[in-house]
């Protein structure tokens, strides 16, 4: 996943993560961040990523995931503007963290 390897955040093969309520959660592969939260990544029926926090309530790991979201939708973005003639010109993270994306046609 291109987004975990931008964030830095490297995987760690594990096929099931057990979250801190005792659930067991069947995972295809997991990321541990910079604070430490254990965070399993899986794809579901309908081929969609699922990202599941080992603590659900933990604040920084929702925040994480929030972040890694964030991450693939832009490369999801640029890879497509750049797949249509587009290019890359100006990238600005807006106060409330949102991401505004500027392209030109080459």
């Amino acid at each position: 996943m291109e987004a975990l390897d931008e964030l830095q955040y490297a995987r760690k093969e594990i096929a099931s993560l057990t979250r801190l309520d005792g659930k067991v959660e069947i995972v295809d592969f997991a990321f541990e961040d910079e604070k430490g939260n254990l965070i399993g990544v899986r794809q579901n029926k309908e081929n969609e990523l699922e990202l599941i926090a080992r603590d659900g309530c933990n604040q920084s790991a929702i925040e994480t995931i929030d972040k890694v979201k964030q991450t693939y939708a832009r490369l999801k973005i640029l890879d497509e503007v750049q797949r249509k003639g587009y290019k890359q010109v100006k990238e600005e993270i807006l106060p409330d963290g949102s991401i505004r994306l500027v392209v030109e046609k080459w």
